[in-house]
């Protein structure tokens, strides 16, 4: 039985997208051993679903398509490390503005997976920009985080939500879109 590794996710505008790789440019300049996200992977996880059997993908997929939600406008800005300044391993951006609205809307997506036996989880509203792998430049990052605290990306409408396909490779992964579930007006 073939399973695909799947996650939900919110899609970045094109022009946002730039400007965070303008972030991105600064934060490898310092000595850190950074795998920055690529421009087209940059997007705003709502659940990692894990590997999904396609039996299985076919009522995921029927489930999200019930969902009724509002269209909403989100924010990006401030960027901050997971799990902690003492042991970084992502550097991210923010939520601001629609922060709730993404957090309900997680909560009806996480709700409506349960009945397919999908392991609820905790959600930090987040746009990953890198995954750090060592303790070197630690300092760097961490004054870079300390100057751009208040950063301010931009805003965008948040009028879908995608269900996507993740093909890890040495390259790095590789998405592709299953399905897209549009938002009510």
């Amino acid at each position: 039985m073939e399973a695909i590794r799947c996650f939900i996710s919110i899609e970045i505008p094109e022009e946002l997208k730039s400007k965070i790789v303008e972030l991105q440019e600064n934060l490898k300049k310092t000595k850190a051993r950074l795998k920055l996200v690529e421009k087209q992977n940059l997007h705003i996880t709502l659940k990692f679903l894990g590997n999904v059997e396609k039996e299985k993908l076919e009522e995921v997929k029927k489930e999200l398509s019930k969902i009724k939600f509002k269209k909403f406008k989100i924010s990006l800005e401030k960027i901050g490390v997971f799990p902690n300044p003492n042991f970084i391993r992502v550097i991210w951006i923010g939520v601001g503005n629609g922060r709730e609205q993404l957090l309900s809307l997680y909560n009806i997506v996480e709700n409506s997976l349960s009945k397919l036996n999908f392991k609820k989880e905790k959600f930090e509203p987040h746009l990953t920009i890198a995954r750090n792998r060592s303790r070197i430049g630690i300092n760097e990052i961490l004054s870079f985080i300390k100057e751009n605290s208040s950063i301010k990306i931009g805003e965008f409408d948040v009028n879908e939500f995608l269900l996507m396909k993740s093909k890890l490779t040495k390259e790095g992964p590789i998405y592709s879109e299953i399905a897209r579930f549009i938002l009510q007006k």
